[in-house]
């Protein structure tokens, strides 16, 4: 996740470069600003200025609101977490026989079967994941016979695919429209903040308070307001000498739509199931679909560790 330079809130961030930008094409600012500000090749449809609105355009617009996102993501149902257990015991299953069939082969392993893969660790990933197993279930058959697979193990794991896909697809895909568009939209944030910082800049050395009559202009530029003092250009982030090792997690009580508080959903640990899928899948259900990291209570694309 891109980090923000800026410690204040986003909208305003919006509202005080819509206020620079109003102050940056007046009449009485436009051109000294522009010679500051414009390239040697910009034009009157392609200058500083024009750049700079789109830039707060594209911040201020989205496909979604952020309330809409969560009305659309919420939980998901009990059903729709046992048919994700079931793709990914079953999926599980298909590559512990493929390790079987094509014992030795990595390349094989890893391409066709996924043996290793668990990332993404998005609900979406998983079932893109599952599809491709299938598939390789499929065409070496006779292979994975010889081990104990049968035709009908790959009709339960199409089966359990499907399922999901027609009840959970949707949410899966509105959680990872919501990531998306979190990074899209930081990203914006720090483009226009930092055109914010220029624009001031160059009224700073445009209006300096030697010069007498520049008050009304290093107001219009908001010099003495913006950044807001004590939150103004974020801290680097620093990383720990030694990662924290959250405690392992044996088992993890999920609570669903239409499932009573006194009666949580547990996910418990089967034979078939990869110790490297289950933990990671168990807060993934918890969480609708995105990972959470214990150490931070909030989500994460990074697994946890075993």
């Amino acid at each position: 996740m891109t980090p923000r330079k800026f410690n204040f809130p986003i909208p305003v961030l919006i509202r005080q470069a819509e206020f620079l930008y109003h102050s940056l094409i007046n009449e009485l600012y436009a051109v000294p600003l522009g010679e500051r500000l414009n390239s040697e090749k910009d034009t009157p449809k392609n200058n500083f200025a024009v750049r700079f609105k789109k830039k707060l355009d594209l911040l201020g617009s989205g496909k979604l609101s952020h309330a809409e996102q969560q009305g659309q993501i919420g939980k998901l149902t009990l059903q729709q977490a046992e048919d994700m257990k079931e793709v990914v015991r079953i999926s599980a299953l298909a590559r512990r026989g493929a390790r079987l069939a094509f014992r030795g082969e990595k390349v094989r392993l890893h391409k066709e079967f996924l043996v290793g893969i668990t990332k993404p660790a998005t609900l979406v990933a998983r079932l893109d994941r599952a599809r491709i197993i299938l598939a390789s279930c499929l065409l070496y058959g006779a292979e994975m016979k010889a081990h104990g697979w049968l035709a009908r193990d790959a009709e339960l794991l199409a089966a359990a695919i499907q399922r999901f896909d027609e009840s959970g697809l949707a949410q899966g895909d509105a959680s990872d429209v919501r990531a998306d568009m979190s990074e899209e939209k930081v990203r914006a944030a720090n483009d226009v903040f930092e055109d914010c910082l220029k624009i001031q800049y160059a009224a700073r050395l445009e209006f300096p308070t030697t010069l007498p009559g520049t008050g009304t202009a290093r107001e219009r530029f908001l010099l003495d307001e913006f950044p807001p003092r004590g939150r103004g250009v974020a801290a680097p982030v620093t990383k720990p000498e030694s990662p924290l090792i959250p405690p392992a997690v044996d088992s993890v009580a999920v609570n669903f739509a239409g499932t009573p508080e006194s009666e949580p959903a547990k996910i418990e640990p089967s034979s078939g199931e990869s110790a490297e899928e289950l933990p990671n899948l168990e807060l993934l259900l918890k969480n609708g679909g995105k990972k959470r990291d214990p150490r931070k209570g909030r989500s994460s694309e990074n697994p946890n560790p075993n």
